[in-house]
């Protein structure tokens, strides 16, 4: 039960951390290149493919060595982790059109 708790306390400082860091830099990325995300579809569209790269990089990689490990814990397909990451590219492109 601890280590579950610690564990979710983790994935929410991931996603804090590299989240808002990661939406901090594109949004300044977009700036730099003078594109405007004024329209709020712009904000949801780089949010969401923000939390798709953290869930493709935490079934990846970040769940082997937190603190709730399990032997049922396996890695997201080939297949499916790049066709999560072409989901999040597709929005980060469409982010600044919409």
């Amino acid at each position: 039960m601890t280590r579950a708790f610690l564990e979710l306390l983790r994935i929410i400082a991931i996603i804090i951390i590299f989240g808002g860091g990661s939406l901090i830099l594109i949004s300044k990325l977009y700036e730099f290149l003078g594109v405007s995300l004024a329209a709020p579809e712009g904000g949801w569209l780089l949010e969401s493919a923000i939390l798709i790269c953290i869930f493709v990089l935490y079934r990846n990689r970040l769940q082997f060595s937190g603190f709730y490990r399990r032997k049922e814990h396996k890695k997201l397909s080939g297949k499916l982790s790049l066709a999560l990451l072409l989901i999040t590219l597709l929005l980060f492109v469409a982010a600044p059109i919409v």
